[in-house]
Formats: C-alpha cells, sequence, structure tokens
C-alpha cells in the first residue's frame, strides 16, 4: 500500500472512526500519518509492517489496536499507540494492543504504545517459538515504551499440523475420518500411547504449555521482563487443510494453582470482606502450572495464504 497515510486521511475525515480493518494479500505497509479509530486491524499477510505514525483506538471502555506482519514487524521511534479507556465517570474499561508476526522479527526500536486509562490495558508481543537446545526463544526486541498496562504478555506460539498428528503412531486424539474431516478427542485412549490433546508427555500440546520457556531471548526485551506485570504465555494453532470436528468438551481455563505459595508469595491474597482467594495483580510464575490448555489456542484452516494468529 502506497499511501496509506493518505488513505487515512480521508477515512478521517468521513467520519469512519468506529472501526477499521485492512488485509494486505502481498507487499509491505508503512503505518504513518494520522489514524482515528475505535477498533483498528491490519494484517500483511506476505509482507512486512513498519509502524512510523500514530494510531488513536482510545474511547470509553478501552480502543483495540491489532497489527500483524507476515515477514516481520518494525516499530519506530516516532510511533504512537494509544488505546486507553477514557471513561472518565466510573473509571473502566481496558484498552488493547497486540503487535505479532508470522516469520521475520518483531522489532520495537522505539515509541510509546499507551493503554493507559480505566482499569489498565493490556499490550501482546506475538511470534512464533524458536526451538533450540536448553532454553527457547522468539525473534522479539523491545526498546520502546509502555503506558498504563496492567498486562504485558510475550506469546510465543507453535504451529501444530493435525494431519502430522493423525498419522504419527505415539499419538491418539487426533484422526481424519472418512469425509476428510480432522476429528479432534480429547477422551481417546489406546495402550501404550498418549493423547497429544490431553496427555502430557514429548510432542504434545499439553507437553508445550507447561514447559513453556522462551527466557533465552529475554535479553532483546529490555526491562520488560523485570516488571511485575510482565508474563509469557504459550499459544498454539493447529492447522489442517479441510474441516475440524471437536468431538469432545475442552476446557480452555485449565489449570492448578498452588494457592498457599500463591498467598506466600503475595501473588494472591484475600478478599477482607468475602474471605476469598482474588489475584490482586497480573504476576505470573511457577505457581501456575496450566493444564492442558491452559494457554491461547487458534484453530484455523490452513490456507497457506494468510498471516498467523489472525482470526
Amino acid at each position: 500500500m502506497s499511501d496509506f497515510a493518505g488513505l487515512n486521511q480521508r477515512l478521517n475525515g468521513a467520519g469512519f472512526t468506529k472501526s477499521r480493518s485492512f488485509r494486505i494479500r502481498s507487499g509491505d505497509v508503512t503505518v504513518d500519518g494520522a489514524t482515528t479509530a475505535e477498533e483498528f486491524a491490519l494484517a500483511a499477510d506476505q509482507g512486512s509492517v513498519i509502524i512510523a505514525g500514530t494510531i488513536d483506538a482510545r474511547a470509553t471502555y478501552g480502543g483495540s489496536i491489532s497489527i500483524y506482519g507476515g515477514k516481520g514487524l518494525t516499530m519506530t521511534n516516532t510511533a504512537l499507540l494509544r488505546a486507553g479507556a477514557n471513561d472518565s465517570v466510573d473509571g473502566l474499561g481496558s484498552g488493547r494492543v497486540t503487535l505479532g508476526i508470522s516469520n521475520g522479527v518483531l522489532r520495537v526500536l522505539g515509541g510509546v504504545i499507551d493503554v493507559a486509562g480505566g482499569e489498565g490495558g493490556k499490550v501482546t508481543l506475538r511470534a512464533p517459538v524458536i526451538e533450540q537446545p536448553g532454553a527457547d526463544k522468539v525473534n522479539v526486541s523491545f526498546a520502546g515504551a509502555i503506558n498504563g498496562a496492567r498486562e504485558i504478555v510475550l506469546e510465543g506460539y507453535k504451529r501444530f499440523d493435525l494431519a502430522a498428528l493423525a498419522s504419527d503412531p505415539r499419538f491418539v486424539g487426533v484422526t481424519v475420518n472418512g469425509s476428510g474431516q480432522a476429528e479432534l478427542d480429547l477422551t481417546a485412549v489406546s495402550a501404550g500411547k498418549l493423547n497429544v490433546l490431553a496427555d502430557y508427555g514429548a510432542g504434545t500440546l499439553v507437553e508445550f504449555v507447561r514447559d513453556l520457556d522462551v527466557s533465552a531471548g529475554y535479553a532483546d526485551l529490555g526491562s520488560l521482563t523485570s516488571q511485575s506485570n510482565f508474563h509469557a504465555r504459550a499459544g498454539m494453532e493447529l492447522n489442517y487443510s479441510g474441516d475440524i470436528v471437536l468431538k469432545s468438551n475442552w476446557n480452555l481455563g485449565a489449570g492448578v494453582v498452588d494457592q498457599a505459595s500463591a498467598l506466600a508469595a503475595g501473588v494472591m491474597a484475600l478478599e477482607p470482606v468475602l474471605g476469598r482467594r482474588r489475584r490482586p495483580e497480573c504476576r505470573w510464575s511457577g505457581l501456575f502450572r496450566p493444564g492442558p490448555v491452559g494457554a491461547k489456542l487458534l484453530i484455523e484452516p490452513a490456507f497457506g495464504d494468510g498471516p498467523a494468529g489472525v482470526a
């Protein structure tokens, strides 16, 4: 797209300030100029994205900015992304900013991501996991500033090919039926085999979530990893070229918390009035062990022409 700033200037003038979504099938995109929209989404399937301008998505209860680069994403020191909540009555709402890549490098060279206001916003940096001996990494570097976030997430994701899992003799849980559909069954069992969706073991989804360690890339994140609102999260993509059928229930919120240790560490507190345990802020550690899918999951067809992570 040769004149993104000019296009958005015209959209601003015409009053299109509620929602804008762009999907660029091929080529690179430079996000420059000034854009005003409460919901902004941009995906460059086969290109890279450079963010050099301002996107103002502030809204009463928080706006949303999502930008994905199929071959990389760079945020320059002139960039400003604003998505905070500006409700001045109840102080509610939460802005969201997500920057992600399918390949290449996600580089925040400078600039500001501002999600201040309301209950505090959420910033997610999303990239595929690069597996290696010892701790893994993601190709993400950060030298910018984040204002007002109650949660900063580094999401390392992995793609799982359902056809390959169905033909793997080590596993049950994924099969291809006579109609060519991939069937997912977390209840499937077979002697000597692991359910690749529900069991913990080498090569399973549960292993990826529970053992996620992308700390080999933390040195490139500046001071983010030392902040109490930072944590890493596992993401999974289940890719298949046909239909996908879920044959059993799947609890995407499964997890186990060591409550005694969490209370002792200060990441959980007793609610004074109700006596209930609550998590006072978004601080995560080894005290939380995700269950089979205590992470983000995306199931999508493997069209081969879209940026990973765009649903």
